[in-house]
């Protein structure tokens, strides 16, 4: 099961990147950006939310691509929240700075349903020294989500 769970994780390191912001003082332009942005203070709790809005389905007026699609006709509801427990809250310097110790938080895009109905997706950081990913379940009948796997504790057990 481990190596199954090592292989998913690998594989999906290559995929979505996050914006991050500053390059000499990160961790500190971070907070002063959460502090100003964070209106409704979900950013620290585990609380998941409920949205459904017209705009999920609104096509923008400047949206000048081809229209090739099918736009559906009642908005979606869904549920959604910070994970919380990871470290670093903060990754202390970006890729560009050092690509060894600097890196960014990630979500890989791939989310599994699993028999027991609860979802499945993954997020990590992109440093090449201490770097981890966890994997995280999200429960949708109880609204709550926790991280299962955290993949550095599985390299540990394989190296002490």
């Amino acid at each position: 099961m481990k190596k199954v769970i090592y292989v998913l994780v690998c594989f999906s390191i290559f995929i979505s990147v996050v914006t991050v912001f500053g390059q000499e003082n990160v961790v500190e332009d971070w907070r002063k950006w959460e502090l100003k942005h964070d209106k409704k203070n979900i950013r620290r709790s585990d609380k998941m939310y409920t949205d459904t809005s017209e705009s999920f389905i609104t096509i923008p007026s400047d949206y000048s691509h081809i229209r090739d699609f099918d736009v559906a006709r009642t908005p979606p509801t869904i549920d959604f929240g910070i994970v919380q427990g990871y470290e670093p809250w903060f990754l202390p310097i970006t890729y560009q700075i050092d690509s060894r110790k600097g890196g960014l938080w990630e979500g890989y895009g791939d989310v599994t349903k699993g028999p027991d109905e609860c979802f499945y997706f993954s997020i990590g950081d992109h440093r090449s020294y201490n770097g981890n990913a966890y994997i995280i379940r999200y429960d949708p009948e109880a609204k709550i989500h926790e991280i299962i796997v955290r993949l550095i504790d599985y390299f540990m057990d394989l190296l002490f």
